[in-house]
């Protein structure tokens, strides 16, 4: 059986910078067997096609699409579970640092089993994340100054909140200005004084919206953090907080500005942050019928308690949200999902999930004009 893929698909996936075959270490290395992997992963998808076709699966209508759809999962789901072996054969003939065969499952996408919580992977096998590195054993004290990304958030809500702690705007009845949020520059703005224009000059401001996602969302944009836009044209907005959980449910994200890491270890995920190494936004979703979803920046992580799948059932954390009253910090604050609730916890989620910010490689623009989708 000869499976449609050329040896140029390969090149393409492989990282920029990559020359010559000399063994790599650190971010390039990681770079490298992710590229593999990813290659497996196309030759799986085409294999698993191959034997779902000659089976006759998802037939009627909309059968082509649910077809594409599975031969996509189950193909980057055999690669992360460590494919064919594929993968440490190409990576390691691009250059990358040899690896034990103990390791080669997850060390093909460039993860360490290190780090993981130590419940079963039932549920969340997919939510597997980069290796967080070693585990800082005398980590600072909850409200220190920390060093490179977390601390880019830091100092990011140091300008955005005021001496009083509190910015009102960020609230459900405040009013947003073209201060507030800035509109990427591939959207256009309305023309003065078109329909769309005065339809839009309603909503633009977010008056009587709830604004957490916003809040989360602006914070990592002036942390120079990459976030992600829905919609184009004249309108467009933010992912809500129970799309953004809903999304990283199967372990990655839709535009890929983020690495999910829920089934992380409190002691991997702490000490990735005091190192500077990753920023993680905490985004859960409307678990209970009339109640909202949810979404904040984590500076520190203080506590995770899973279910029986690994699932986090209850994280306490510091860090950034945008709440009832305004943008504001909180200390141990506490999310719960449903049925694990606490006195003064944020509860009902269906879900909770913990996503790594991607930097941008450029730094970020200075705002513009607030956005026109109205749907936090």
């Amino acid at each position: 059986m000869t499976l449609p893929v050329s040896a140029d698909s390969l090149a393409a996936l492989a990282p920029r910078g990559v020359e010559g075959l000399a063994p790599r270490a650190g971010a390039v290395d990681a770079e490298i067997r992710q590229a593999a992997a990813r290659f497996e992963g196309l030759l799986l998808e085409q294999l698993v096609q191959t034997m779902r076709s000659s089976a006759e699966m998802f037939s009627g209508t909309g059968g082509e699409l649910y077809g594409e759809m599975f031969d996509q999962h189950m193909g980057d789901a055999l690669a992360s579970a460590g494919g064919l072996g594929i993968a440490d054969v190409l990576a390691q003939a691009m250059g990358a640092t040899p690896i034990p065969p103990s390791a080669r499952g997850l060390a093909a996408y460039g993860l360490s089993a290190a780090g993981f919580a130590g419940s079963p992977m039932s549920g969340v096998a997919s939510s597997m994340h980069a290796d967080l590195g070693p585990i800082v054993p005398n980590r600072p004290a909850f409200g220190a100054s920390l060093p490179g990304l977390t601390g880019r958030l830091q100092r990011a809500a140091d300008d955005m909140l005021p001496d009083s702690g509190v910015a009102p705007q960020w609230g459900r009845e405040g009013a947003l200005g073209v201060e507030d949020l800035v509109r990427p520059p591939n959207v256009p703005e309305a023309e003065p004084g078109s329909e769309a224009a005065r339809a839009l000059s309603r909503v633009r401001t977010f008056e009587g919206y709830y604004k957490c996602n916003l809040f989360a969302f602006e914070l990592a944009r002036r942390a120079g953090f990459e976030v992600p836009v829905w919609g184009s044209g004249e309108r467009w907005g933010y992912p809500g907080p129970t799309a953004a959980a809903q999304d990283a449910a199967d372990g990655t994200l839709h535009g890929r500005w983020g690495e999910v890491v829920t089934s992380a270890s409190v002691e991997a995920l702490d000490s990735a942050i005091v190192r500077g190494d990753i920023a993680v936004l905490v985004t859960g979703d409307a678990g209970v019928e009339g109640h909202r979803g949810h979404m904040g920046v984590i500076e520190r992580v203080r506590s995770i308690d899973r279910d029986e799948s690994g699932a986090i059932t209850r994280i306490t954390f510091d860090g950034w949200e945008g709440r009832q009253t305004g943008g504001m910090h909180l200390t141990e604050r506490v999310w719960t999902t449903v049925g694990h609730g606490v006195p003064g916890a944020r509860r009902a989620f269906g879900r909770i999930e913990l996503i790594a910010l991607h930097p941008e490689e450029a730094p970020p623009s200075a705002p513009t004009a607030a956005p026109t989708a109205s749907t936090p």
